[in-house]
């Protein structure tokens, strides 16, 4: 297989098609045919060792900065799902997870350098496990895979091994939580009250975010994903002293924009030592105002 070829011929079919939103080729061999390896062009990706075989391959994002491949193989015991990543110009196998946090990084948001920088040093294991690093990249709404395993949370108490949580340091504040691959999320809970769950229609949770700044409060908002319909949802919601209320998508968008425009203050950043941030969080936070004091200082002296 080439995932470069465009066209379906008489040994390969080719199908362009989205996969949760996002442009997609998928390849799959003709009745009597087996992919035994996988390239693009002159690259190679994968080659079947003994009696390997493979089915099914979903290339994710074409061959750009970051690209994904997702290839079924099948062997005597059984089959084995591979994900591989395509950085600085070489294909790298990676874990399933790892697929999954790079599916998911808003690439609009960032230059292909920034991105294969982020990942060369994410392979390079200079950044830590996904389940606890500290990372500052938006992302989607979308699932990978239709999961198949569900799990609830409980927010501020999550002990689940198939919920990741992350930390969210920036122009705001915040907590990430997203379901390893193959997983959804069925209910969110805030101590005693249930804030959604799974309806009958297959809305899943992709994702649960949450934000707080400052005056502003804190907000959270739970992306939902029906794969009946193909449609994406949101609920929000802000909290209200020791609850959490709903409030319209435009409030919660309104509110967000006004906490990321807000500037920090010193109570700003103490308030937050309540177990949200760690200390390598604060030296993220601290290192670009200790800059500007650093500059406004020689300033003044030169003066």
């Amino acid at each position: 297989m080439d995932i470069k070829q465009i066209n379906t011929d008489d040994k390969v079919t080719v199908i362009h098609v989205d996969h949760f939103g996002l442009p997609s080729v998928e390849f799959y061999p003709k009745e009597g045919f087996a992919f035994v390896s996988v390239a693009e062009g002159p690259l190679p990706l994968w080659k079947a060792s003994g009696n390997e075989s493979s089915s099914e391959g979903i290339l994710y994002f074409s061959t750009d900065a970051l690209a994904l491949f997702y290839l079924e193989v099948k062997s005597q015991s059984g089959l084995a799902k591979k994900c591989y990543i395509k950085v600085m110009g070489k294909w790298t196998e990676i874990a399933e997870s790892h697929f999954k946090m790079f599916f998911d990084i808003d690439r609009a948001a960032y230059s292909p350098s920034q991105l294969e920088e982020f990942a060369t040093q994410f392979l390079d294991h200079k950044v830590p496990d996904v389940s606890s690093v500290t990372w500052l990249l938006p992302t989607t709404f979308g699932f990978v895979l239709e999961p198949h395993y569900e799990c609830p949370l409980q927010l501020f108490q999550n002990d689940s091994p198939f919920i990741m949580e992350q930390s969210l340091v920036g122009p705001v504040f915040g907590k990430i939580y997203t379901p390893r691959i193959d997983f959804a999320i069925t209910s969110v809970s805030y101590k005693d009250s249930l804030l959604w769950s799974m309806d009958q229609n297959l809305n899943l949770c992709s994702s649960v975010w949450f934000y707080f700044k400052g005056e502003f409060g804190s907000l959270l908002i739970i992306n939902l994903y029906n794969f009946n319909t193909g449609f994406y949802s949101h609920l929000a919601f802000k909290k209200d002293e020791d609850s959490f209320v709903p409030i319209t998508f435009k409030e919660y968008q309104t509110t967000l924009m006004k906490m990321t425009l807000a500037e920090y203050d010193v109570k700003d950043v103490m308030c937050y030592k309540d177990g949200f941030l760690r200390m390598r969080d604060f030296a993220f936070i601290l290192k670009p105002v200790l800059a500007i004091v650093l500059i406004v200082s020689a300033v003044m002296y030169n003066m």
